[in-house]
C-alpha cells in the first residue's frame, strides 16, 4: 500500500512538471492546494514530510516561473525559508528557486540578492558550495552585478577552506 505521503509527492511532482507545458494553465484551485501544502519548516519535519515540503517547494518554485503574479506573492514565502528552515535540503531547494527565478525575473530578486549571499556562509558545506556554483553562474551572466554585500560574501567563500 502506498502512503498517503507518496501520493502527495507524486502529485506535487507532478503538478510543478505541469508548469512547464505550453499552452497548459493550471487551475487557480492546483496552484492554491500545492501552496497549501507548505508548512514553514522552522521545526523538525520528519523524513516523509521532508520529502514532501522538498517538492512542494520545488514545484511552487516551476509554477512561480509561468506565472509571474506568483512569483511575486510567493517570494518572501521562499526568502523566510531559506533563512529559518534547519533542514540543509530544503535550503538548497529554494536556493535553486529563487536563483532560477533571478534569471526570469531578474528585478523581482535583485534586491533579494544579499540575503540569497548569506547562503555563502551556510553552516552546511553543500549549501555553501552549491551557493558559491549558482551565484558564480548568475555573475557571470550578468543576471547580477558585483555590489553591496555580495562582493565581500563572495570573496569570503572563496577563502573558506571548506
Amino acid at each position: 500500500s502506498i502512503s498517503i505521503e507518496s501520493k502527495l509527492v507524486a502529485a506535487v511532482h507532478l503538478t510543478g512538471a505541469l508548469s512547464f507545458v505550453p499552452g497548459v494553465a493550471l487551475p487557480t484551485r492546483l496552484v492554491n492546494s500545492v501552496q497549501a501544502l507548505f508548512e514553514h519548516s522552522s521545526s523538525h519535519l520528519d523524513a516523509s514530510r521532508l520529502q514532501l515540503q522538498g517538492h512542494v517547494i520545488t514545484a511552487l518554485g516551476k509554477m512561480c516561473i509561468a506565472d509571474p503574479s506568483l512569483a511575486k506573492k510567493c517570494l518572501n514565502l521562499f526568502l523566510r525559508e531559506l533563512s529559518t528552515t534547519p533542514s540543509a535540503v530544503l535550503r538548497n531547494n529554494v536556493l535553486v528557486v529563487l536563483t532560477d527565478l533571478c534569471v526570469r525575473y531578474t528585478a523581482l530578486i535583485d534586491p533579494h540578492m544579499a540575503m540569497i549571499a548569506m547562503s555563502l556562509r551556510d553552516e552546511n558545506d553543500v549549501v555553501r558550495q552549491h551557493a558559491l556554483v549558482l551565484i558564480t553562474q548568475l555573475l557571470c551572466t550578468d543576471y547580477v552585478k558585483w555590489k553591496g554585500p555580495l562582493f565581500f560574501r563572495y570573496l569570503v567563500a572563496l577563502v573558506d577552506d571548506s
